[in-house]
């Protein structure tokens, strides 16, 4: 599908995303291991979220869902048939919560997964769960998943990655066989799991490791940071876990809120974006926006369904190329491809460092911005733990796509919106398949446009 993209004249004066992908899919996976229905509305209507409930319908769960309302219900009678083999053409995060949740049944069965999924990916996490007496199998070249019985006795795991994945999995092997997950992170990881456990009335403690200033034994005048541990956070899942059905309505998408922090920085406007949730990886990128010379003021703070949420304006200026490293790049991963692309639209060059790990989760993460930055005319290239960008202040393309990563899709989506005459966009559906209410907010933008013409 080749989709003709106009550019936008002017940023709207404020913009409502739909529901925030990552808390809808851990909500529907949770409300499926609960007692009682869950009723969530304001959920993410992109397409994973009715693959998701199509194979939690094929678990047993009863599932009923309108345009406005899914309900899902887990009885005592939900049982997995003998051996079953599901299939899932969703995306890794329902894939892991997934995984876990079979794995804690502890029932043979098969899992077929989407051939969009890097099967490298798909073999790392098998490698490391089965590091820890869990026992899953991988025909890679089939896209199957063969899950055997496993020891049941308590997970005590330190996981060492800078994704969530291998925690989300255990924590939902867990749940799913009802056994206690002991872990500690030695980089602190997207909490949003642990935060609906406890939602769902789950058994869950977690608790940052913070570190204390002390006087430098070398220098009296100054002080050193002394951490208490070299883990960064612990996680406690207790056994006897029994989830309650809940009603839940998430915050604005992330995905959706990093796009349009792009397009303000990319047109150097303010642009208000409304029910964002307050969290800590809101605040980092808040301080790495800063850096490129965008300001996010968080405004009308308040609490939805019981999370801190606030409407963002984002203020975008002329934008600067950065060297980003340490902790500022290292609790980041989602956000690069929108990062990548300001900074090639930046002043001077940009240097982006110790983001390494995502090579071990993703084949060539970072190949597919080079390849059409380069398209674009923007000299680009990766490096062992990260990425190099020469910044360019006049950038030319009519041509886009097509793309094999969603987030990527939709940051270079972004470009083509900011852009001085139309794109061609080929293999649009994957922008419209994935974030839909973001495409209807930015069509509703463009007909807003067309009414306050002149004449």
């Amino acid at each position: 599908m080749i989709e003709t993209i106009k550019p936008l004249r002017r940023l709207p004066p404020k913009i409502k995303i739909g529901g925030d992908y990552t808390w809808t899919q851990i909500a529907l996976i949770l409300a499926g291991l609960a007692t009682g229905p869950s009723r969530i509305t304001g959920f993410n209507r992109g397409r994973d979220t009715f693959r998701t409930l199509d194979l939690l319908d094929e678990m047993g769960c009863r599932v009923t869902r309108d345009a406005v309302e899914i309900v899902i219900e887990n009885g005592d009678d939900a049982e997995l048939p003998e051996c079953p083999e599901f299939n899932y053409d969703g995306g890794v995060l329902p894939l892991v919560l997934i995984i876990g949740v079979l794995i804690g049944k502890n029932r043979e069965c098969t899992l077929i997964y989407s051939d969009a999924i890097n099967p490298d990916l798909v073999d790392r996490i098998v490698h490391e769960v089965n590091g820890y007496g869990l026992d899953i199998f991988h025909l890679a070249d089939t896209r199957r998943l063969i899950i055997r019985h496993s020891t049941e006795l308590p997970l005590e795991v330190t996981c060492h990655s800078i994704v969530p994945y291998i925690k989300q999995c255990l924590l939902m092997v867990g749940l799913g066989g009802n056994r206690t997950v002991r872990l500690k992170e030695m980089t602190a990881t997207d909490d949003t799991l642990e935060r609906l456990i406890e939602r769902f009335g789950g058994r869950i403690s977690s608790e940052e490791i913070k570190g204390r200033w002390d006087q430098d034994p070398d220098d009296p005048r100054k002080k050193i940071l002394v951490r208490q541990a070299e883990h960064k956070r612990e996680i406690n899942l207790d056994k006897g876990n029994c989830l309650k059905g809940i009603d839940f309505e998430p915050p604005g998408d992330y995905g959706s809120f990093l796009a349009i922090t792009e397009l303000a920085g990319l047109k150097r406007g303010p642009v208000k974006i409304l029910g964002m949730l307050r969290d800590n990886r809101l605040m980092q990128l808040s301080r790495v926006m800063k850096t490129l010379n965008i300001d996010l003021d968080l405004e009308k703070r308040h609490l939805h369904d019981g999370l801190p949420v606030a409407d963002v304006t984002v203020t975008g200026r002329r934008l600067k190329g950065r060297k980003i490293s340490g902790d500022m790049a290292t609790g980041l991963t989602a956000e690069w491809p929108y990062i990548a692309v300001m900074l090639a639209y930046g002043d001077g060059n940009s240097l982006i460092r110790d983001i390494g790990e995502l090579y071990a989760w993703a084949r060539e993460p970072f190949g597919e911005m080079i390849r059409y930055l380069e398209t674009m005319g923007v000299k680009a290239g990766a490096l062992g733990d990260g990425l190099i960008i020469e910044g360019e202040r006049e950038i030319e393309f009519e041509r886009l796509g097509p793309f094999d990563n969603r987030d990527v899709a939709l940051a270079f989506y972004m470009t083509a919106l900011a852009a001085p005459a139309k794109t061609e966009f080929e293999g649009f559906e994957i922008i419209r398949d994935n974030f839909p209410d973001l495409v209807d907010s930015i069509r509703d933008s463009y007909d807003r446009q067309l009414l306050s013409r002149p004449g």
